[in-house]
């Protein structure tokens, strides 16, 4: 497992638990938005973050988990991976 990718899910497991909050380094989103510009902001401020960030797909404003099917999966990544690639400049790495 990658160091980052650990480091995000104990993020993740932490702010479900009570009290859940929404940290700094994490921002939840239920789905994924049309809103190109907004994701490249996103993405622009987790990238400048000291520490980097995660968008967790699937959680509700509220902490609610709704989950994600295979596609919607698929369709996120492939989305958040163009908008990284041609939406920022400099491009974000794609590791």
């Amino acid at each position: 497992m990658k160091p980052w990718l650990g480091k995000g899910l104990d993020l993740l497991a932490s702010s479900l638990e009570p009290p859940k909050h929404e940290p700094n380094e994490i921002d939840w989103k239920v789905a994924l938005s049309n809103d190109t510009k907004r994701l490249a902001e996103h993405l622009c401020a987790f990238a400048n973050y000291p520490a980097g960030g995660f968008l967790a797909f699937g959680i509700g404003s509220d902490a609610s988990i709704q989950g994600l099917t295979k596609d919607e999966v698929e369709k996120i990544s492939s989305r958040i991976a163009s908008i990284g690639r041609d939406g920022v400049e400099p491009p974000l790495p794609s590791d």
